[in-house]
């Protein structure tokens, strides 16, 4: 309430992401709404990041999430696949800086393991392991298209990290949203499609 109409870049990037997975006829569609979310990039830690403009459980905008991110590569990846203009794998590479730097630029928290990703960067202590499992899933996709080096270390830095941490969200009867919280009735059926 009071922070208006703001724009939900985690959706809306998802919503490019389905209209690939739609097919060929739903690819104009999904390159129009490309064309009018790239452009509300902002200039973050050396690269370009989609960033929130609303407060949001403690957190003070501008802020952003490496599972937004990480789904914009996913659905710029995508989208290089169905035109081949590299013009996406451009803006995609740009947008990989965040990765790399640590809060509350970026999302990037060095681990013993590797490397952990925030679901926000106002919260660098906080561990949702489906947000850091859908990270992965949109940097290691990217990879794969793109054939970018840093996008595969990110992926590798991450899974190491990941392959400790989901055996803490198990309790053996159920599993955990976040270490402190259990998961709703519906959410335990996404950790597995992730892993």
């Amino acid at each position: 309430p009071g922070q208006g109409i703001q724009i939900q870049v985690l959706g809306s990037f998802s919503k490019a992401d389905a209209l690939y997975t739609a097919g060929a006829a739903s690819y104009p569609q999904m390159e129009q709404v490309l064309a009018q979310l790239i452009p509300l990039g902002a200039q973050r830690g050396g690269g370009l990041t989609w960033e929130y403009y609303f407060s949001f459980d403690g957190g003070s905008p501008p802020w952003t999430s490496a599972m937004s991110q990480a789904t914009a590569l996913e659905a710029l990846a995508r989208a290089y696949q169905a035109t081949r203009n590299p013009y996406y794998l451009n803006v995609a590479t740009r947008a990989m800086a965040m990765f790399s730097k640590g809060p509350p630029t970026g999302v990037n928290v060095p681990t013993a393991a590797g490397t952990r990703y925030l679901q926000y960067t106002f919260a660098p202590r906080l561990s949702i392991i489906n947000a850091f499992l859908q990270t992965l899933i949109g940097l290691y996709d990217f990879g794969q298209v793109s054939g970018n080096a840093t996008a595969k270390q990110l992926f590798a830095r991450g899974n190491a990290e990941a392959l400790t941490e989901v055996p803490q969200f198990d309790t053996g009867a159920w599993s955990r949203y976040r270490p402190d919280l259990e998961n709703t009735l519906d959410s335990p059926e996404l950790v597995p499609d992730l892993v």
